[in-house]
């Protein structure tokens, strides 16, 4: 007897960034789909409604909604069950901070909904970046055009996968485009052989045709063609202790460049190098021109970014970037820490660590005199990786009792997407300061001994959080602005806001005039805060003079408690001329229209009078076919006020208003129960409708 094992389900871990939002949707959905699960990812799917659902407890099922009742009960397991494998699925694909973030949410289409929401836009983001480095590549003189296609191959295919098409016109001008100047005549004869031809270049064409010539120059030359990426020098730092010379078997070196007899540069070495006569006595001119011709280690230099992808930096280094040689990691703190996630906007951290080989900050605008590099990774206890671009001095503020002290930090990382401030013990030590850990805090002491601050142990970290420093701008020390010129250049924040940051110092680089340390009304603000065009406060046009001009109505509900005979709702009809109000309460929105036929034949019979205009909001209990036809065909106007103001319904919305008013008033006073709030309705109206006032 054999047991089948259910099949596990693999698909790709969706990443922090959402880089790989378009190809990891694919797979989620052709998983559920090779399930059968794919209606409970884009909710086609539902969980069958219970039509007990808004009854009481009084409420008796006849025959047909008890079949509806058992239908539910037995579709209601498995639905679940299938809600939860298409979760499961989501679940153990997505990071911790991710599920973490979504994981209340109930139904599988409803957090399907909130990754795409928030990844879809990002991944905009992320193709255009691709899009760029690709058009950016490009091959060295000596590279492996073989390896240089591949990566380029597979950034268009990662391009792709984000929802970017590159067609092959375009992707044939980037390959010509990323070529040295060596292939120049190979690509000029095949754009004549094409034009006389007929022929369209495809890519195909390009690789085939520059493979073959790169092929061709190695055989004539005698090295061997490199084949695979871990030989390709174009997009790795290779080393010369790995090098193995055919002339005379050792390492370190090429048969061009070798001084031994039988190499391209015998006698060319200096003093006690290479096997030739005068024991080593090159000329002063062959050893400059050894100098000359011998290829530095580190010509070829490349970097892998956060994205992965291989950007070469080429043999011609930019003079502004610099090159920083140290190692950069960190064996305690993961990625998700060092990158902030935990912190708010308006909060900046330090954190001291004693595994640190270096000092890290992401806070640009606190850099003293920031230089370029020429980017580096830096390693995290997970082995996730940030690219440090720049480093400079540093200055922090450590706090020390009820005082700070500032600390000059020398060459720290800038890091873009890191969000703290990380500090190296180790680099602390070697700058002359001492750090002591005891009573649950770390102490800083000077090279003199002297007591510098202490940073608290807070939930297993030695950190300290501070308010972010706002950048004022071009204003100096010196410069007095007024409140005006601040509240500008802090982005219109409230002058009480920036009073109280100016007595706490949590903001620098200016003072403020004393002179003038108040400002009036900001008109900017002003108009950014203004939702809609002012409503007058008159009415206009005046009230009509005759029963049934115009007709005031309003929808009211759900009311919280059901009244004795199930009513939810009641709509109002207020006469504008003379203010009677009649009042219907409605167990559904849909009986609203039944209600006006109501109303309008009392209208008609009693007072011999027909409903020229009725204003009503955009509620669709009013804005059915079935209600809309039949004001037609009777030749009434609908005035429909605009959407979301009230004010233009201001009638029958304040009536409303004052009935619920007076109904809880009575229900109050007469500690009646709430269930009998629309017979208390009822005679509200009728008082209202007897009252002279009203």
């Amino acid at each position: 007897m054999s047991v089948l094992k259910e099949e596990t389900i693999k698909v790709p871990t969706l990443k922090a960034d959402g880089s790989n939002w378009i190809i990891y949707k694919s797979r989620i959905e052709l998983a559920a789909e090779a399930q059968g699960l794919r209606g409970y990812l884009t909710g086609t799917k539902v969980l069958p409604w219970h039509p007990q659902t808004g009854k009481d407890d009084t409420w008796t099922p006849n025959k047909d909604k008890q079949k509806l009742i058992d239908e539910y009960d037995k579709a209601e397991p498995e639905w679940t069950k299938e809600n939860a494998k298409v979760k499961q699925i989501i679940a153990a694909s997505t990071p911790d901070t991710l599920y973490l973030k979504f994981h209340s949410l109930g139904s599988a289409h409803s957090l399907w909904e909130a990754l795409a929401s928030e990844f879809a836009q990002h991944s905009g983001i992320v193709a255009i970046e691709l899009r760029r480095k690709l058009q950016g590549v490009h091959c060295g003189e000596k590279a492996d055009v073989r390896a240089h296609f591949s990566k380029m191959e597979l950034m268009r295919q990662e391009l792709a996968s984000l929802g970017q098409l590159i067609r092959d016109s375009d992707y044939t001008a980037i390959l010509l485009g990323s070529l040295p100047s060596t292939y120049n005549s190979t690509i000029s004869s095949l754009c004549i052989s094409a034009k006389m031809n007929y022929r369209t270049i495809t890519p195909q064409i390009v690789k085939s045709s520059i493979i073959d010539d790169y092929d061709t120059r190695h055989a004539k030359s005698g090295k061997p063609s490199n084949t695979t990426a871990n030989d390709d020098v174009a997009y790795s730092v290779q080393s010369k202790k790995n090098l193995l010379c055919t002339n005379c078997s050792k390492k370190g070196h090429m048969k061009e460049n070798c001084w031994a007899e039988g190499g391209d540069k015998a006698r060319q070495g200096p003093k006690g190098r290479g096997n030739h006569k005068g024991k080593g006595k090159g000329t002063e001119k062959a050893a400059k021109a050894a100098e000359k011709d011998e290829e530095p280690d580190g010509v070829w230099l490349a970097r892998v970014n956060d994205e992965g992808w291989f950007v070469e930096l080429a043999d011609e280094v930019t003079p502004d970037l610099i090159y920083d040689t140290e190692d950069t990691y960190t064996k305690t703190f993961s990625h998700a820490l060092l990158a902030g996630e935990n912190l708010d906007s308006s909060e900046r951290m330090e954190l001291f660590d004693s595994s640190a080989s270096r000092h890290m900050s992401s806070y640009h605008n606190q850099f003293i005199d920031y230089k370029a590099i020429v980017p580096k990774s830096i390693t995290t206890a997970d082995n996730h990786t940030f690219q440090a671009i720049g480093k400079g001095d540093l200055m922090i503020s450590i706090p020390n009792g009820k005082a700070v002290t500032c600390i000059h930090l020398k060459d720290v990382l800038y890091a873009l997407k890191m969000g703290i401030t990380l500090i190296s013990i180790s680099k602390l030590n070697t700058a002359g300061y001492a750090a002591l850990f005891r009573d649950k805090c770390c102490q800083i002491f000077s090279d003199k001994r002297k007591k510098l601050g202490e940073v608290p142990l807070t939930k297993g970290l030695y950190c300290f959080k501070s308010a972010r420093k706002p950048f004022v701008g071009l204003a100096k020390a010196s410069d007095a602005l007024t409140m005006a010129e601040i509240h500008a250049r802090l982005g219109h924040l409230a002058p009480e806001a920036i009073r109280k940051m100016l007595k706490d110092r949590t903001i620098t680089g200016f003072t403020l005039n004393d002179a003038h340390s108040t400002m009036g009304a900001c008109d900017s603000c002003k108009y950014a805060k203004t939702m809609h065009k002012p409503i007058g406060k008159f009415r206009d046009p005046p009230r009509h003079e005759k029963l049934g001009d115009e007709v005031h109505t309003d929808l009211w509900g759900p009311s919280p408690v059901q009244t004795s005979t199930h009513s939810w709702y009641y709509v109002s009809f207020t006469d504008d001329y003379t203010r009677y109000t009649k009042l219907y309460l409605l167990k559904l929105k849909l009986d609203t229209f039944d209600s006006y036929l109501s109303y309008e034949a009392w209208l008609s019979t009693q007072h011999d009078t027909k409903i020229k205009h009725l204003r009503l909001d955009c509620g669709g209990e009013y804005m059915s076919e079935e209600f809309t036809k039949y004001l037609k065909s009777k030749g009434t106007e609908c005035r429909v006020t605009v959407h979301d103001t009230p004010e233009h319904n201001g009638v029958a919305k304040r009536r409303n208003w004052t009935l619920a008013e007076r109904v809880q008033a009575m229900l109050h006073a007469s500690s009646l129960p709430k269930s009998l709030w629309g017979e208390a309705m009822m005679h509200t109206t009728w008082l209202k409708n007897c009252s002279s006032t009203c």
